[in-house]
């Protein structure tokens, strides 16, 4: 569901928030901080974190806008495929276990055809049709598990990549720039 572009640079850019943020929290003294035997004044190093993390921050969100629509295009209201690749236009498609229900419901009315014009056949026409029932039944059921997984989906795109990473991203750039 979230690509490896987006697990990877979403690592980077919390992983280097957290270390400003932590920073600012424990107070940790940055103006004896040298590169290669050079001196790095600490407002210098502020604004070159804050320009850092800023690249970080874009190259992330284009991450993860581009998982946002592969999410918005594949589970748009239960529906599979269609589209183009912003997600307009097209037919979308049944997903696989709604074909399955209405196939079975296609067979149900064959089946109630058959009873009527063969009683030979009532008893094994009645039996399949109770599995055909009962196998409706079981494809609803995982059709809803289904639409729970859904949520779980907009919990992890929306907060756990999205609110999470942004709120790191704004109130670290927020201490390098006012903190």
């Amino acid at each position: 569901m979230i690509s490896r572009g987006t697990i990877g640079s979403g690592r980077i850019l919390n992983s280097v928030c957290l270390a400003v943020l932590l920073t600012w929290i424990f107070e940790i003294d940055t103006s004896g901080l040298s590169v290669l035997g050079v001196d790095l004044p600490p407002a210098e190093l502020m604004s070159a974190y804050a320009v850092a993390m800023s690249f970080m921050f874009v190259g992330y969100a284009i991450n993860w806008f581009g998982d946002v629509i592969a999410f918005k295009k594949w589970n748009k209201g239960g529906l599979v495929g269609g589209g183009n690749l912003i997600g307009k236009g097209g037919s979308p498609l049944r997903t696989e276990i709604e074909d399955l229900i209405v196939k079975i419901e296609e067979n149900q009315e064959s089946f109630k055809t058959l009873i009527k014009t063969d009683e030979a056949q009532n008893k094994k026409t009645a039996a399949v049709l109770q599995r055909m029932d009962a196998l409706t039944k079981d494809l609803e059921g995982i059709k809803r598990g289904v639409s729970g997984l859904s949520v779980y989906g907009h919990f992890v795109l929306f907060v756990w990549y999205c609110a999470v990473p942004a709120g790191l991203f704004g109130f670290a750039l927020w201490i390098l720039l006012y903190g």
